[in-house]
């Protein structure tokens, strides 16, 4: 391996912590950091509006950092066709697979003939195109190792399956994280309630147990968790065990 080389994968992995306390992971390639900040930045920022109940879901796909993400991967391809870091050649690799790929294609429609009006005969060249399939699969199963790092989702597959634009696995996903976060929250908001009001009611039968057992929790949480729950769930507050009896 190359100093090039050496120099690249020992980049690859450098992390930093960024000015708010986060770790950031470096671009494979150092003239490609700055615009892979631009991109992970303007992601961030346009996720955090995505989740946000008040955020505007228009029908099509609004992906306002799509042009940053093409300059910045345009940049990697470059950079990997010219310095190639993991002595891959991708466009030969990518040429290779679709070869072998188009080749497994034709032999199974080959068999498929075959086999629909098979006689006698038909024997020999069918063992012949078996043995070919086999021997290609061989093949492509040497060549995964080259992208054993590469996930796929299986709804991905689907999709260009049917013939769609992939892009709409990216809203697909977005939108369930959206729906995700909605659904928790909610069930945030409904716990909290659940709590003032459980303590609330005990209150009223328990105060000194439920005293005790706030100023409990409020050492073991360091003062951050307890202190007495004077309001409800509605912002009133909540009735002694003195006003009750009266």
């Amino acid at each position: 391996m190359s100093e090039q080389q050496k120099q690249t994968l020992e980049g690859s992995t450098k992390t930093t912590k960024n000015a708010n306390n986060s770790r950031y992971m470096h671009s494979i390639f150092q003239e490609c950091d700055q615009l892979k900040k631009e991109y992970d930045n303007c992601f961030n920022a346009f996720f955090q509006k995505f989740i946000s109940p008040e955020y505007r879901h228009s029908s099509g796909l609004n992906n306002p950092c799509e042009q940053v993400h093409f300059v910045y991967r345009d940049c990697v391809e470059k950079n990997l066709k010219l310095h190639k870091p993991f002595d891959i050649d991708i466009d030969e690799v990518r040429k290779q697979v679709l070869t072998d790929l188009q080749n497994e294609k034709e032999n199974a429609r080959h068999m498929s003939v075959i086999a629909s009006d098979f006689s006698v005969q038909s024997q020999e060249p069918l063992n012949q195109k078996v043995q070919t399939l086999v021997s290609g699969l061989q093949v492509l199963d040497q060549l995964k190792n080259q992208f054993v790092d590469v996930r796929v989702p299986i709804r991905l597959l689907d999709i260009l399956d049917e013939g769609n634009n992939p892009q709409l696995f990216t809203k697909e996903a977005l939108e369930d994280t959206r729906k995700r976060n909605k659904e928790l929250n909610g069930k945030t908001e409904i716990y909290k309630k659940f709590q003032y009001n459980l303590i609330r009611e005990l209150k009223l039968e328990m105060s000194a147990d439920v005293d005790e057992y706030l100023r409990v929790r409020k050492l073991i949480n360091g003062g951050g968790g307890g202190g007495n729950v004077s309001q409800t769930d509605d912002g009133g507050s909540s009735r002694n065990t003195a006003k009750e009896n009266e």
